[in-house]
């Protein structure tokens, strides 16, 4: 997995990207390996995000 902090937040970003504010907040990008590599890991993948306010799961299953 690779994690990289986004910067700068230039204007292609933001119009893509609309919910990304360069004045506030931090915005980072996930890489995760290719799926399909052969021999690669077979397991569920579970991707969580938790804050104060709550927490939801994303499970990718049957790769």
């Amino acid at each position: 997995m690779e994690l990289r902090r986004v910067e700068p937040i230039t204007p292609v970003i933001t119009e893509f990207f609309p919910y990304i504010n360069p004045h506030y907040g931090i915005t980072y990008r996930l890489r995760f390996p290719s799926l399909n590599t052969p021999g690669g890991d077979e397991r569920p993948l579970k991707l969580v995000f938790a804050s104060v306010i709550g927490e939801v799961e994303l499970k990718f299953e049957g790769r």
